[in-house]
């Protein structure tokens, strides 16, 4: 059970590790001006992962929404031919 973590975290320090190591380089590219790419483009390993949850969380919240006021629509139109 214990070994299973272990390699849990290691695998996940791994990526982490990536992402930092790779912003690092770039950093130290651009400071060298071996890239000449822009701030937003160098520290993209930074907030990129960041991005892609919050864009899956949206497109994750669309499908509720969509259902949520459907079934607020029915309903009123229920309420609508009932009262009649």
């Amino acid at each position: 059970m214990a070994e299973e973590e272990n390699k849990k975290k290691k695998k996940n320090s791994i990526f982490t590790g990536f992402g930092i190591n790779l912003t690092l380089m770039f950093v130290i590219f651009k400071l060298f001006g071996v890239i000449q790419w822009s701030w937003i483009i160098v520290l993209m390993p930074l907030w990129f992962p960041f991005v892609i949850i919050i864009l899956l969380l949206i497109i994750m919240y669309i499908p509720i929404l969509f259902i949520d006021c459907l079934v607020y629509i029915l309903g009123f139109i229920s309420y609508i031919m009932n009262k009649k």
